[in-house]
């Protein structure tokens, strides 16, 4: 059970990691000596399609570093699966969610497909594979 307490972390350095990305993306737009314009940029409409796919990166980055930190300061907190539409009786969760907080799942359903694979074909590193959400509840029903 130790190792749920520091699942937190994860988002917390995923958070961190996307907010850097973000500043590195950024640092010329707002390092220029003519840095009010540049930033302005970041969210002017403009026909580059190399320029719009950059401002959706960065946007992506800093909405990735804002949910993610919301989710690690929930798991720190034990609060926060309503806000996600977690159902607390049978685990369901809304497609809207998925859609919503795509930065939260995607890593987390990749973090646990490789944790599973890692687990089945690396005997000796066993690790466990979650088959029980609540007591007497098991994945496999």
């Amino acid at each position: 059970m130790g190792a749920v307490h520091g699942v937190y972390l994860k988002y917390v350095g995923l958070s961190a990691v996307s907010w850097m990305g973000n500043l590195y993306l950024t640092k010329d737009d707002f390092t220029n000596s003519t840095s009010i314009i540049n930033s302005r940029s970041l969210l002017s409409t403009s026909c580059s399609s190399e320029t719009f796919w950059r401002k959706v990166f960065v946007w992506g980055l800093a909405y990735s570093g804002l949910v993610n930190g919301g989710i690690a300061l929930g798991f720190f907190l034990h609060r926060g699966m309503k806000l996600i539409g977690k159902n607390s009786k049978t685990g369901y969760i809304p497609l809207w969610s998925y859609l919503l907080y795509w930065p939260f799942y995607i890593p987390t359903t990749l973090y646990t497909f490789l944790h599973t694979l890692i687990g089945i074909y690396l005997p000796s590193h066993q690790v466990p594979v979650v088959s029980q959400v609540l007591p007497g509840m098991s994945l496999h029903e």
